[in-house]
């Protein structure tokens, strides 16, 4: 979950921006090795675990952030998948 008071490197995923700033700061980071990408335009400084379980733990904060107005019904809200 992206919280707006939380510092990027201790949220499990950062999303890219097209703030100048933030976006600056998330190449720092990955320059630095304290965050590396683990899907195209999310980023975790979570360095032990592999990109696919950071992304499963994540999924449907990143859905949510991907696909602001979607709605899950029918097949996906019972398996509690997309």
């Amino acid at each position: 979950m992206h919280k707006k008071n939380t510092p990027l490197h201790l949220q499990e995923i950062i999303y890219s921006s097209s703030d100048t700033t933030l976006s600056k700061q998330i190449t720092k980071l990955e320059r630095e090795g304290k965050i590396r990408k683990v899907a195209p335009r999310l980023y975790s400084p979570n360095l032990e675990d592999k990109p696919a379980a950071i992304v499963r733990r994540n999924l449907f904060s990143i859905l949510g952030h991907l696909y602001p107005d979607a709605v899950l019904s029918h097949r996906s809200a019972l398996e509690f998948k997309p």
